[in-house]
């Protein structure tokens, strides 16, 4: 005789795609839009030998509200009856989001089914910078425009980006308040999770005075929308103007003209044109030069202190950066008549040090070593260092300039050969022999060397 079969119930789930899902398995729902929602289909057969009983179908778990499912209890199914359920997957936030089905049944050995799911909210965000002011506040800021000649354009150029994990839809801006403001075209009404682009907002005085207005964008982020900032501008009648260059006017208080990379010690030149563009003579006119490294910034002679309507003069600024780095300055122009009194223009350049090893004027000492030292790297000068014997001793003396103190470490070495080994000669053997504020002179002092001969060598190296 053949074995009795046990007559109990079995519990089987499986997903769409036929995978049989065992109890605690997970199912991922992926990226999902907050305020979407995606379903996923499951069987639950009954493949055992006696009816099996559902008494309870539960969404439980941290997120639980975002996740709902259509099987419910009680119910109960034949030997080999199957029926189908799904689960949604809704997330009402941005981040990973999970929970779990736990399916109470009478199979012998899977009475409690759990079917663990897993989903991220995913939501965009807006964010707005004009130029490298850095992000702006829904609301609260302002983009300025500054004071702007009658009937001429100035423009901002807004970034709008998307940091969030979900696409920026629905975009799109609206100008209100007065009239002088414009916006151009957006390159897209929609931007992709870490997408950006790039509009302009414009200024267009037709008046003297004071200007408001307020530009809105419009997205489906879903805090920030509306997207509101305010515009401001003044609209003037300048009397006197400046150019870079000739025919490109400067705006007051927000043009920056920049010198570019220069050589330490090495002048980069520009030409301004000072123009008087109004109905009127103007006198008194000047340049003036200050801020950080306003002494690297250098005016020209100006050809003439005054100018009749629709003349206008020429005038250079060099640039000679000191040290490496970023090298600024404000230039102001100003007459007596002018009603941009002053026009004050930001200037800026960057010192390089690409030239370190160049010998522009044939003397057989580097850039590097002869600004160290005081020297001037484009006019022949003596060599940067004097050795001396004295009873025996062998010195070593050197100017360094002060103001490249922290910028170059000048090092002195010596060796028995010209092929080395070079040694350092330590700094308790360095001497401070003078010190004007400018240039310091110091001394080395070094090691004898018995019967044989003695090589020293000045080294530069930039910090």
């Amino acid at each position: 005789m053949g074995q009795a079969r046990a007559e109990f119930p079995e519990i089987e789930v499986r997903n769409a795609g036929g995978t049989d899902l065992g109890s605690s398995s997970n199912t991922a729902f992926g990226s999902v839009p907050v305020g979407s929602s995606v379903a996923r289909s499951f069987t639950l057969k009954n493949i055992g030998y006696a009816t099996l009983g559902i008494q309870s179908a539960t969404i439980g778990g941290q997120n639980k509200s975002d996740f709902t499912a259509t099987l419910t209890g009680p119910a109960s199914l034949d030997i080999g009856v199957s029926r189908t359920f799904s689960v949604t997957f809704a997330p009402s936030k941005a981040g990973p989001l999970v929970a779990s089905l736990t399916i109470i049944n009478n199979d012998f050995n899977e009475g409690s089914f759990v079917m663990n799911f897993t989903g991220v909210g995913a939501a965009p965000e807006i964010e707005v910078s004009a130029g490298l002011t850095g992000a702006l506040t829904d609301g609260a800021s302002t983009v300025n425009f500054g004071s702007v000649q009658t009937g001429s354009v100035a423009t901002r150029r807004l970034t709008i980006r998307n940091p969030g994990s979900a696409a920026l839809a629905g975009l799109s801006v609206v100008i209100g308040g007065s009239s002088a403001f414009a916006a151009g075209a957006l390159p897209a009404i929609s931007l992709p999770a870490g997408g950006s682009m790039v509009f302009t907002v414009s200024f267009t005085p037709s008046g003297t005075g004071a200007a408001a207005g307020f530009l809105r964008i419009t997205s489906n982020d879903t805090d920030e929308n509306p997207f509101d900032i305010a515009l401001s501008g003044t609209g003037m009648v300048p009397m006197l103007a400046i150019e870079q260059p000739a025919e490109t006017v400067l705006a007051d208080e927000s043009e920056t003209v920049s010198f570019g990379d220069t050589l330490i010690g090495r002048a980069a030149t520009l030409a301004f044109t000072v123009r008087n563009i109004g109905a009127a003579p103007l006198t008194g006119i000047a340049l003036t030069v200050d801020g950080p490294f306003a002494g690297e910034f250098v005016a020209g002679p100006i050809p003439t202190t005054s100018l009749n309507p629709g003349e206008f003069m020429s005038v250079e600024l060099s640039f000679t950066p000191g040290a490496p780095g970023v090298r600024d300055a404000a230039l102001h122009l100003l007459s007596v008549e002018s009603q941009a009194n002053p026009i004050d223009i930001s200037l800026t350049g960057f010192g390089t040090t690409d030239g370190d090893q160049d010998d522009p004027d044939g003397d057989g000492t580097a850039n590097l070593l002869e600004y160290a030292t005081g020297g001037d790297p484009l006019v022949p000068g003596l060599p940067p260092g004097e050795l001396a014997g004295n009873s025996g001793a062998l010195t070593f003396s050197f100017n360094r300039r002060s103001a490249a103190a922290g910028e170059v470490k000048l090092d002195v070495e010596w060796s028995e050969s010209l092929t080395g080994p070079w040694t350092v000669v330590d700094t308790p053997s360095l001497f401070l022999e003078s010190d004007d504020g400018v240039m310091q002179g110091l001394r080395a002092a070094l090691p004898a060397v018995v019967g044989g001969r003695q090589f020293v060598r000045l080294r530069a190296t930039r910090l």
